[in-house]
């Protein structure tokens, strides 16, 4: 065995991607030539086989001889041959070494991945060692022959089933190790890749990186346009990822596998610095600026990067993957389209959202989920128009949790649709009660996820929330955001329409942050906007911000929708707003967001919003300390 690394040490680093799917085929065609390496130290035998092949009745054998021991292992690791014939008379019986070291050598090589796999062996034996065909095999030979038995056929037939075997068993091991959609090494081989750079880099002392890559909302490629378009894309960006890892010939052996469905894993061997870790994520990332061309459709695509060391993150396979997975969660956490690296400080927080994943899947049923409402008032004359659900979970173990704690997990795992549907009833059936106590105008706001207003069931899911309540579609409006919409606008215009059918009111969620295209204000059935916070927090005195905020009025007014200017925390903020004829407000010159029995009392007062002049009658006054 300690020959072998002896033996491969100057070979070039192997591509870790097969050059095709489509595996190399090893079966000779009728005018094929087969390349047969011969190892006999005796004239007679090597002569006879040579004869024998001449005669045989397929394809044609192109002989080499390797009249020693040591020619023979120099041969072997060369790699230029389909199948080695074995003489057991070679160099005083040596025969049988050799066949180890033919089997080690396949084994080194397999490790490499080399594409070919891995040449078979035939022995050739002496009558008197009948005995030997059982251990032949065994040591990794694919047939062991006697020399008193050997005719052309025979050894022809032994050599096309040998080819036949060793094309057989590439195949299995390119299924089991390759990931046949792109041709990378799968996550079996992944691991084995890793553990074999952390050992060598161990051996070396030095530095090497791991990168895991995710691609940013990839679910919903397959989800708009099938999987088939998903799949191209993979494919292509495979490509990209291809050409943003070092070269071989820079003396560098990065290694790229894909590890799940939308994630591929990186291994950057012998980095002499993070910074060089760092600009190979910035090269993936610009890689991905481009859009990619998919069935006449352009779709771009970003990239969430997590990135551990070794040893600065850990010293073996599982360590670096959970640190990188860690880092690639921050990233996300922090906008997408990203790198991070991992550092202890993230332990903690991905500790903290383990405990949430895990305990929000028994949340419902444990009923810790809660609506929160925060009042929406009418400027024109100071009322109660309506009130903006909000979701808060009491945790056990946390306390009281605000959806950006929770409702990114419940997207990634799927139960926001379960949850988004307790919302709607929740909310609907509020609504309801609310109207019987007095308030039959109140509209009651839900926000709609991305995947949820995606997902299939999502009308009929309205449709049961409203006749569970009794609530009219009317009494219920839907809140989402430009970029849900804009993330496949054929398919958002047809929702947008059927809720219009419905009868139901949207509002496009935080206006101004995201694409704020005025194409789609034209195209989709709309009932208002929300000017976000953002714009509202220094309205009074950032000259952009009035300025944007004013646009924004003006330009719903024109196109016959309302507005609604979230974030309203003082006076000169709500002068301002309905000096400009903004339709209505909420934040917390009114209140903060409070639960349903709270939210009654200021029913109950409701008074307090409007003095004789129709203006509010000091808000902070009545209704916070009122709350208070």
């Amino acid at each position: 065995m300690g020959t072998v690394p002896k033996l491969l040490a100057n070979r070039e680093p192997l591509p870790e991607r097969p050059p095709e799917r489509t595996d190399r085929v090893f079966l000779p065609s009728p005018a094929g030539t087969v390349r047969v390496l011969l190892a006999s130290s005796v004239e007679g035998d090597w002569r006879s086989i040579e004869s024998l092949l001449a005669l045989a009745a397929h394809g044609q054998y192109r002989i080499e001889r390797a009249a020693g021991y040591g020619a023979a292992v120099r041969a072997i690791a060369e790699e230029s041959h389909d199948v080695l014939v074995l003489d057991d008379r070679l160099d005083n019986g040596t025969a049988m070494s050799l066949l180890r070291e033919a089997a080690e050598t396949r084994c080194a090589v397999h490790l490499l991945r080399e594409p070919g796999g891995a040449m078979p062996v035939i022995l050739i034996t002496g009558e008197e060692q009948a005995d030997m065909e059982g251990w032949a095999i065994e040591a990794g030979a694919i047939d062991c022959l006697a020399r008193r038995d050997l005719s052309p056929a025979l050894l022809d037939r032994a050599i096309r089933f040998a080819l036949t075997r060793r094309h057989a068993a590439d195949r299995i091991r390119q299924l089991a190790e390759f990931d046949q959609l792109t041709g990378l090494a799968n996550r079996t081989s992944f691991r084995e890749m890793l553990n074999r750079a952390i050992a060598q880099a161990r051996r070396g002392d030095r530095m090497l990186a791991l990168m895991l890559v995710g691609l940013d909302r990839f679910t919903l490629v397959n989800e708009t346009m099938g999987h088939a378009a998903g799949d191209t894309l993979l494919r292509s960006v495979t490509d990209r990822l291809c050409n943003c890892i070092r070269a071989a010939a820079d003396r560098h052996t990065d290694m790229l596998a894909r590890v799940g469905n939308d994630e591929f894993a990186l291994v950057l061997e012998s980095i002499e610095s993070l910074d060089e870790a760092a600009a190979i994520a910035e090269r993936i990332g610009g890689s991905m600026a481009p859009p990619f061309e998919i069935n006449g459709h352009e779709i771009f695509v970003t990239t969430s990067i997590g990135i551990s060391t070794y040893p600065l993150c850990g010293w073996n396979a599982d360590t670096l993957i959970n640190s990188a997975n860690t880092a690639v969660h921050r990233a996300k956490e922090r906008g997408r389209n990203s790198y991070q690296f991992y550092t202890r400080k993230m332990t903690a927080r991905e500790l903290q959202r383990l405990v949430l994943q895990t305990s929000l899947h028994r949340a419902l049923e444990r009923r810790e989920f809660q609506l929160y409402y925060q009042p929406q008032i009418g400027l024109q004359d100071g009322g109660l128009i309506g009130a903006e659900a909000l979701l808060r979970w009491r945790h056990p173990e946390f306390g009281l949790l605000g959806p950006d704690q929770f409702i990114p997990l419940a997207e990634e795992t799927g139960l926001i649709i379960p949850l988004g549907n307790w919302v709607l009833d929740s909310a609907c059936a509020q609504a309801k009660i609310w109207h019987e106590s007095g308030l039959p105008g109140l509209r009651v706001a839900v926000n709609l996820s991305p995947r949820q207003f995606r997902d299939p069931s999502l009308a009929a899911s309205i449709m049961d929330a409203l006749e569970g309540a009794g609530l009219k579609p009317d009494h219920l409006a839907l809140e989402l955001t430009e970029s849900i919409l804009m993330e496949d606008t054929e398919m958002s215009n047809s929702a947008l329409s059927r809720f219009r059918d419905m009868g139901l009111h949207v509002s496009i969620d935080d206006f101004g942050t995201g694409y704020s295209s005025l194409s789609y204000l034209k195209r989709f059935p709309l009932d208002a906007l929300k000017i976000d916070k953002s714009f509202v927090q220094d309205i009074t005195t950032d000259t952009d911000d009035a300025h944007i905020a004013t646009a924004i009025i003006g330009l719903a007014h024109n196109l016959n929708l309302g507005v609604i200017a979230e974030g309203v925390e003082a006076p000169a903020q709500l002068d301002f707003l309905r000096d400009r004829d903004c339709d209505a407000v909420q934040g917390f010159l009114y209140s903060h967001p409070v639960p349903a029995d709270e939210f009654a009392a200021i029913f109950r007062s409701r008074d307090v919003f409007t003095d004789p002049a129709g203006g509010p009658a000091d808000p902070v006054v009545s209704l916070i300390s009122h709350l208070e």
